[in-house]
C-alpha cells in the first residue's frame, strides 16, 4: 500500500538532489494515490518549462546584448585612440555611440518584460513605415558595406506593439545584413500590408 508513497517520496528527493525536474512517477490505478502522482508530475511540468523558459531567457539576453556591447566599445576605444579623427567622423561615431546606447535602453526594457513574464503593454496605432525607415538608417549605419534597396515603402498604419514591431523588424534587417557580406544586397518592400526582407547569403544548409 505504501509502496508509491515511498515511490514519491524517493523522486522528490531525487530532484532536490540534482535539480532537473524531468523525471515522472507511475500514475497506475484510480485511488487517492494515483491522483497524487498525476498531481505531482503535473507540478514537476510546470516546473521544468518554467527552468527551460529562465534558460532560453538567459540565452536570449546574451545574444542581444553582444551586438551593442560589441559596437559600443569599438566606438568608445577609436575615440579614446592616439589618432585625431577629423570632425565629421567624430560625429558619426558620437551619433552611433548615441543610437547604440538607445538600442541598450530598448532592449533591457524589453529583457525587463520577458522577466515579468510579459508586462501588460496598451496597443497603439503607428505608422509601420516609418518604423521600417529607422530600422533601415540603422542598419546601414552599422553595415556600410551592404547595399540596402528598398523597392517600395507603402504607408501602412498597424494597431500593435510599437516596441516588439521595432525589435522583429530590427531582427530581420541585423540577420541580412550580418549574412549578406561585403559587397552584399538586401532587398527590403513594404506593400499590401507585408514586409518582405531579402538577402542573398548562403541561406539555411540543407540539414
Amino acid at each position: 500500500t505504501l509502496g508509491p508513497v515511498r515511490r514519491l517520496t524517493a523522486a522528490a528527493e531525487r530532484i532536490a538532489e540534482t535539480g532537473e525536474p524531468s523525471e515522472r512517477v507511475s500514475e497506475g490505478g484510480r485511488d487517492e494515490l494515483a491522483r497524487l502522482g498525476a498531481s505531482f508530475n503535473t507540478m514537476l511540468a510546470s516546473l521544468e518549462e518554467s527552468l527551460e523558459t529562465q534558460r532560453r531567457f538567459v540565452a536570449d539576453a546574451s545574444h542581444e546584448l553582444r551586438t551593442p556591447l560589441t559596437s559600443l566599445q569599438t566606438n568608445i576605444d577609436v575615440l579614446r585612440g592616439e589618432v585625431e579623427l577629423p570632425p565629421e567622423q567624430r560625429k558619426r561615431l558620437l551619433d552611433d555611440l548615441d543610437r547604440e546606447t538607445q538600442e541598450m535602453r530598448a532592449l533591457i526594457g524589453g529583457l525587463l518584460e520577458l522577466a515579468r513574464g510579459g508586462a501588460q503593454v496598451e496597443k497603439q496605432e503607428f505608422q509601420f513605415d516609418e518604423v521600417v525607415e529607422d530600422a533601415l538608417e540603422r542598419a546601414r549605419t552599422r553595415f556600410p558595406e551592404v547595399s540596402w534597396q528598398t523597392a517600395r515603402l507603402e504607408p501602412t498604419a498597424v494597431d500593435g506593439y510599437r516596441h516588439r514591431m521595432e525589435r522583429a523588424v530590427w531582427n530581420l534587417l541585423e540577420n541580412a545584413g550580418k549574412w549578406s557580406g561585403e559587397g552584399g544586397l538586401v532587398e527590403i518592400s513594404l506593400a499590401g500590408g507585408e514586409l518582405q526582407v531579402r538577402d542573398h547569403g548562403p541561406g539555411f544548409a540543407e540539414e
